[in-house]
């Protein structure tokens, strides 16, 4: 075992990004059925059949938007077309194994959005940040656009970035609370027993920790540029914990230096459940028609002539479709191959492991520590009579010598990673976790994108991004690459895909969201008829 925590958690991280650029531009293979079930997927079933989820039924008609998976993306993209497409309507969801079965369903149920501590990733890339950045319209200055004129216009995407993932997480809270309460009711007054759809969300924020001085430096660092990039209102939700706070509640010794932001953690198949359910019931007062069929993989896309432009081939039958949504996330160049490679989305696999600790830890609060690849939560329960809450601990991969880039299995673990997660714990806390093994280990694909940001809109005909010359397959959008970060992004990303689609059906332009950040954007605005300033 490493003598120190800084000495386990050691990597390479100009290998790691030359390790992303050889991946092979192989498109994924469709998601294999039966991947051992992850901590989530043990510890809640889901919606089934009487909820209108169904692994046994055909699959044929015409859907006016077929949305291909079932994870957090596709969800919110059913909960927003429910809500806003025009009535009567079809929404059919295909998902190629049960109910949020994948990256969301086996991820490390973190909803914490990036706070200005991550400032100089966010701001890296400065030809990225610039695709589609609209400047202050004639005789207007920055300030009286956006409230400052500091720093490069491009921190003006960045703060579209902070803002909407903060956006997010509001967004899904106050939905949490008003399904709960609505369904409290509908108990009450029906003197039936309530629907499970608690997501168990705990809203004790995160904490960010540093085990040497030079990380310390670079976050200091990050949020004294971030300050002066105009961004201070956004840098005040940072604040420096006393190291001793975080040693007393982890029993970590080692750490030198944290920080607090907002940020909560989630059961997230609970999560996207509770989603479900809110979308049927937009739905059923809308009159729109909700399928989800689950092991129902779509092995083939196809364009054809009509209004029902896109034809989903599937083993239980054929869809035809005006709209699909591809919510495939690692998976999306199965069906679109043009998807494939390091200038598209690239599977990653990611791997998890829960643990029971010797004795109850006190930290409701979310972790991240190692540049974000490691991060821990402490479950709000035990699942476990008598035995204390498990802690939930993903990361490793940095000690893989591909990093995990284009790994699609998910059936299996990596040893470099299971060695590496089997002593961070006991290194990091020895007291609470020495000599403890998981109970629980699965890997799960993720999607990442050279930027680290997703591709929202119009999927483009022969590539991922596109200039003012791309050509978009009419009808097909996309939402997904969201670089291990999608809890606090892929509801608003789905938004934005919703309001696109229903933009198009009602012969409207689509106006760009003053939260959306344009470098999202597959494709220019003037290519979605883009209405916005």
């Amino acid at each position: 075992m490493a003598s120190s925590i800084a000495e386990l958690s050691a990597y390479d991280a100009a290998s790691i990004l030359a390790s992303f650029e050889r991946v092979p531009s192989t498109p994924a293979p469709l998601p294999s059925p039966h991947a051992p079930p992850s901590f989530w997927q043990q510890t809640y079933a889901g919606p089934g059949a009487e909820q209108g989820v169904r692994d046994d039924r055909a699959v044929q008609g015409q859907a006016d938007v077929a949305i291909v998976g079932s994870g957090i993306t596709g969800i919110s993209a059913l909960y927003h077309l429910a809500r806003t497409l025009p009535a009567p309507a079809r929404l059919v969801v295909l998902e190629a194994r049960d109910f949020c079965g994948g990256a969301t369903g086996r991820n490390g149920g973190h909803l914490t959005p990036v706070s200005a501590l991550w400032y100089s990733d966010l701001a890296a890339s400065q030809a990225h940040l610039s695709r589609y950045l609209p400047a202050p319209p004639p005789g207007k200055t920055r300030e009286e656009v956006w409230g400052n004129d500091r720093g490069a216009q491009t921190d003006e995407t960045v703060r579209r970035m902070l803002t909407l993932e903060a956006r997010t997480v509001a967004e899904l809270l106050a939905l949490t609370r008003g399904e709960m309460a609505m369904e409290k009711k509908r108990a009450r007054v029906s003197k039936t027993q309530e629907h499970d759809i608690d997501p168990q969300l705990v809203m004790q924020g995160n904490w960010t920790l540093a085990f040497t001085q030079q990380e310390e430096q670079a976050y200091e660092d990050a949020l004294e540029r971030a300050k002066r990039a105009g961004l201070s209102d956004w840098a005040k939700h940072v604040r420096r914990v006393d190291p001793e706070e975080v040693r007393t509640a982890l029993g970590a010794r080692e750490v030198r230096a944290a920080w607090s932001a907002p940020g909560s953690t989630v059961h997230p198949r609970r999560l996207v459940a509770l989603l479900y359910h809110a979308a049927r019931r937009e739905a059923a007062a809308r009159g729109i028609e909700i399928e989800v069929h689950t092991a129902c993989p779509v092995e083939r896309i196809a364009e054809q002539a009509g209004p029902h432009r896109v034809r989903l081939a599937t083993a239980r039958g054929e869809l035809e479709a005006r709209y699909v949504v591809h919510a495939t996330n690692g998976w999306a160049s199965h069906l679109a191959p043009q998807l494939a490679g390091p200038d598209g989305i690239v599977p990653t696999r990611g791997q998890v492991v829960a643990v029971r600790p010797t004795q109850a830890v006190d930290c409701p609060q979310g972790l991240l520590a190692n540049d974000g690849f490691e991060y821990a939560l402490v479950r709000p329960l035990s699942e476990e009579a008598g035995a204390p809450p498990p802690i939930i601990l993903g990361g490793g991969r940095e000690k893989v010598a591909s990093a995990e880039w284009g790994v699609t299995d998910d059936h299996t673990t990596a040893p470099e990673a299971s060695t590496f997660l089997r002593s961070y714990l006991p290194t990091l806390a020895p007291e609470a976790f020495g000599g403890q093994a998981p109970h629980a280990e699965w890997t799960g694909i993720m999607g990442f994108t050279r930027s680290r940001d997703p591709l929202v809109g119009p999927l483009l005909r022969d590539s991922a991004l596109g200039g003012e010359q791309a050509a978009a397959v009419p009808g097909q959008f996309i939402s997904a690459g969201y670089s291990g970060h999608g809890m606090p992004r892929a509801f608003s990303c789905a938004e934005a895909v919703a309001q696109m689609i229903v933009a198009e059906e009602r012969g409207q332009e689509w106006d760009c969201p003053v939260w959306f950040p344009r470098c999202y954007l597959t494709a220019p605005p003037s290519l979605l008829h883009d209405g916005a300033h």
